[in-house]
C-alpha cells in the first residue's frame, strides 16, 4: 500500500482529505506544516506528498526546495486556493518549477483528488487532467 503524507494547515481539510484517501485504501500520515512534514519524511518512507502551498511555519515552497536534499524524494502533488497577493497561476507555476508532479486547485472533489493521486503514483501519465487539476 502506498504511503501518502498529507500536509495541510487547515485541520478540517486535513481530516476530510485523509478520509477520502483512507477510504480508497491508502495509508495516510498527516502534518500541519512544511517543517513537520520534512521531519516525517526523514523518519519514514513516503511515496507521495500532497501539500498545501500557503502555510505557516514552512510553506509548500520551502518543503519542495528542502525535499531535493532527501536521498529519495517522493512525488509531490500541490494544492492551493490562491493567496491574497499572488495569483493561483503564479503559485502553481512556481510549484511546478520546483518539482511538483501535479496540481490541485481548491476546492476539488474526492474524485479529482483520487484520480490525481492514482496518476501521480503511476508516474504522472500525460493525459488530460480532470477539472480543477493539472498533471505533468
Amino acid at each position: 500500500m502506498p504511503s501518502i503524507l498529507l500536509v495541510e494547515d487547515d485541520p478540517q481539510l486535513l481530516i476530510l482529505y485523509r478520509r477520502f484517501l483512507e477510504g480508497a485504501g491508502y495509508g495516510v500520515r498527516m502534518a500541519g506544516t512544511g517543517c513537520s512534514a520534512l521531519r516525517e519524511m526523514r523518519e519514514q518512507t513516503t511515496d507521495l506528498v500532497i501539500t498545501d502551498l500557503l502555510m505557516p511555519e514552512g510553506d509548500g515552497f520551502d518543503l519542495l526546495r528542502k525535499m531535493r536534499d532527501l536521498p529519495q524524494a517522493p512525488s509531490v502533488i500541490v494544492m492551493t486556493g490562491g493567496g491574497r497577493h499572488l495569483s493561483s497561476a503564479f503559485l502553481l507555476d512556481t510549484a511546478r518549477a520546483l518539482g511538483a508532479r501535479a496540481i490541485l486547485h481548491k476546492p476539488f472533489t474526492e474524485e479529482v483528488l483520487l484520480q490525481t493521486v492514482r496518476e501521480a503514483l503511476a508516474g504522472g501519465t500525460r493525459r488530460s487532467p480532470p477539472a480543477h487539476a493539472e498533471t505533468d
